[in-house]
């Protein structure tokens, strides 16, 4: 929990012993110095450029550094228009190993005592386990038993390294997570990919379509898309002699203003139904 009544001044040698490095510690004082008017990612930019001058990373960097600081502070992301802002609230409490994992759902989570990803043991193999949480935290992902899954120190760094390449987009899939729909989940995370000329991975869509419990069936609500014409395709991918799948989002339409659950269920029974009128797919829009 953070711990909302101290959090350490800029430029002093607790900030220093906690971020490790000039670029951090910028951020962190633009944040801190802004709490009362929480910046977005490009006021921050420019405020750490003005200081740091060729030392400030490009935005990719610059939103992996910003992602960083949440393994010592709370810092909330609130979406204003098109843009995001973010809030620093308090310092997390870094007293206890995850200390959002109570030890009965540690013991869950760690019962079979082998790794999800590559399947090694502490008995057999001398590896350490870890409770990770399937969908980032950062991201929304809730500390429950259906998010959560045993991984070793290796597959660990390896999901975190896997993660980071998603930071140009940290903050859309933060905002699809928010929506109690998986409909709008699920379409509006193929929105954010497509909209940095990326497809989007078929594990990102289950753990955001999940991101409010277990869907069994979140290819089939994606699948759903297709009756409010949406359109989009698969795209292959070899990793390590595993073949994976990605989507690209060719076109998308706006949401129903009775909600896509039942909109869908009226096209499925031949009705029409209530909707706002659709806009040009991704390719007319870039034409």
């Amino acid at each position: 929990m953070p711990q909302k009544d101290y959090l350490p001044s800029p430029g002093s040698d607790e900030l220093r012993l906690l971020v490790p490095t000039r670029i951090h510690r910028a951020i962190y004082e633009v944040l801190h110095d802004r709490r009362g008017d929480p910046p977005t990612m490009q006021e921050t930019q420019a405020a750490v450029r003005a200081e740091l001058g060729n030392e400030a990373a490009d935005q990719v960097h610059f939103s992996k550094r910003l992602r960083e600081l949440r393994d010592h502070f709370v810092i909330e992301t609130e979406r204003d228009g098109s843009d995001y802002r973010y809030r620093l609230i308090g310092m997390r409490d870094l007293t206890k190993p995850d200390a959002a994992v109570s030890k009965r759902l540690r013991a869950q989570v760690l019962r079979h005592q082998r790794c999800d990803m590559c399947g090694r043991s502490p008995a057999q193999d001398g590896v350490r386990l870890h409770v990770d949480h399937k969908l980032p935290r950062e991201w929304g992902g809730p500390t429950e038993e259906w998010n959560l899954q045993p991984l070793c120190s290796d597959c660990n760094e390896g999901k975190k390294a896997y993660y980071a390449s998603f930071d140009s987009v940290a903050p859309q899939i933060m905002a699809a997570v928010g929506h109690d729909s998986v409909h709008v989940r699920i379409g509006e995370l193929l929105k954010a990919f497509a909209a940095e000329g990326m497809t989007t991975p078929d594990e990102v869509l289950e753990f955001v379509a999940e991101a409010r419990g277990r869907q069994r069936y979140w290819e089939k609500r994606m699948r759903e898309l297709r009756h409010l014409g949406w359109e989009f395709e698969p795209r292959m991918r070899d990793e390590d002699g595993v073949r994976k799948t990605e989507w690209e989002l060719k076109q998308w339409k706006p949401w129903p203003t009775e909600g896509p659950a039942a909109a869908i269920r009226r096209l499925t029974k031949g009705e029409k139904p209530v909707r706002p009128q659709a806009l040009p797919s991704l390719a007319q829009r870039n034409g």
